[in-house]
């Protein structure tokens, strides 16, 4: 393989790597953005319905007596789309209202129930392949443990957002890296001809300076340079020489006065 090769190899296979660091950086960025745009819209809507749940324990009611709590979570769950279901748990992760009636009464996961149980954390998110589960921790006037607000949100739209910006991140990389090997294709390989070019003077100047160049069709622009260099070095050589014979009386084969 010709140098000019290797080094185009070696450029695009670098550029490559570049292009595939940026494209897998700016894929997490862009999922990490929307993953928060979507959060922070669902958790607007569970602190309404812990506004309503504040409210309502503030007034004495049980937390399973806010009968309005039902056709508010059916309202909430028509605000967007992607929402699957709203649901209002107690602390043992047993569902007290949903927006979808048949849901009552029946029990969350284990990981929801854990979250919601934290005292440490008030807002949480647990995001699985196929839905993103938004919780909000509901307290009571004195600070206890209510249990929370959980939505399910579909990741159907948010996955097709997702492979629409990887495919662009992808194409625009493909595109960049074709456009650049060809210019660098042609750039790499003109100078490499030059550089070519000069050495095979340069070697054909030093290797016969008496003959023209290139097969004998005239000497290259290089001749009048390299023959210069030659008769400078001649000069000097016969200079040293006979700077030699003047310091040294005795010379080959008898003396010279």
């Amino acid at each position: 393989m010709q140098l000019y090769l290797k080094f185009l190899v070696m450029t695009i296979t670098v550029l490559t790597l570049m292009l595939t660091l940026f494209v897998f950086m700016s894929y997490m960025k862009y999922q990490n953005i929307l993953s928060g745009v979507v959060s922070s819209r669902l958790m607007v809507v569970a602190g309404s319905i812990e506004n309503v749940v504040e409210h309502a324990t503030s007034l004495g009611l049980k937390f399973q007596e806010i009968n309005q709590l039902e056709s508010m979570l059916e309202t909430s769950s028509k605000l967007d789309d992607g929402i699957e279901e709203i649901a209002v748990i107690n602390t043992n992760g047993r569902i007290l209202y949903s927006s979808i009636k048949d849901r009552v009464s029946h029990q969350m996961e284990e990981v929801l129930v854990q979250n919601v149980s934290s005292e440490t954390k008030s807002q949480w998110t647990v995001e699985e392949d196929d839905y993103l589960l938004i919780g909000l921790n509901l307290k009571n006037a004195v600070d206890l443990p209510l249990g929370g607000v959980v939505i399910k949100y579909s990741k159907a739209e948010y996955n097709v957002a997702i492979s629409d910006i990887f495919q662009k991140l992808t194409f625009g990389a493909f595109i960049t890296l074709l456009s650049f090997a060809v210019l660098l294709s042609i750039l790499i390989k003109v100078s490499f001809s030059k550089f070519h070019r000069f050495y095979k003077s340069v070697y054909s100047e030093l290797r016969e300076p008496d003959l023209p160049a290139n097969g004998g069709h005239g000497a290259t622009y290089l001749s009048d340079d390299v023959k210069k260099a030659r008769e400078n070095q001649l000069i000097i050589m016969k200079e040293l020489e006979a700077a030699q014979n003047r310091i040294l009386p005795l010379g080959k084969g008898g003396s010279h006065e």
